[in-house]
């Protein structure tokens, strides 16, 4: 669903201010380093696991688009045994997380 921030006049508008952009910040998530190609929340939660298992001083963490939240790009860690997510939201002017919108450089 586009935000009611954003209006437009055409589909064209919509496909140039909005989708373009978000796709363009999905492209950097995903040539991230610690990007995940998991498919389901289970598989990444796995592979975290044992990655703290390894070495469990670290906090290991990744980032996934997984089917199951659309919109968004999820972001698990693991502090000490758990497994944690947050959601970060794609907008065309950057990453919405934690109310805040952040401009990519």
């Amino acid at each position: 669903m586009i935000s009611s921030d954003y209006y437009f006049e055409s589909l064209r508008e919509i496909v140039e201010r909005y989708i373009i952009p978000c796709n363009r910040l999905v492209r950097e998530v995903v040539g991230h380093q610690k990007f995940s190609d998991a498919k389901t929340f289970e598989d990444l939660e796995a592979r975290l696991k044992e990655e703290k298992k390894e070495e469990p001083a670290r906090i290991p963490y990744r980032f996934a688009i997984l089917p199951a939240y659309p919109q968004y790009i999820v972001l698990c860690y693991v502090p000490k045994e758990k497994v944690l997510k947050e959601f970060i939201k794609v907008r065309p002017k950057g990453f919405y997380f934690h109310d805040v919108n952040h401009v990519p450089f």
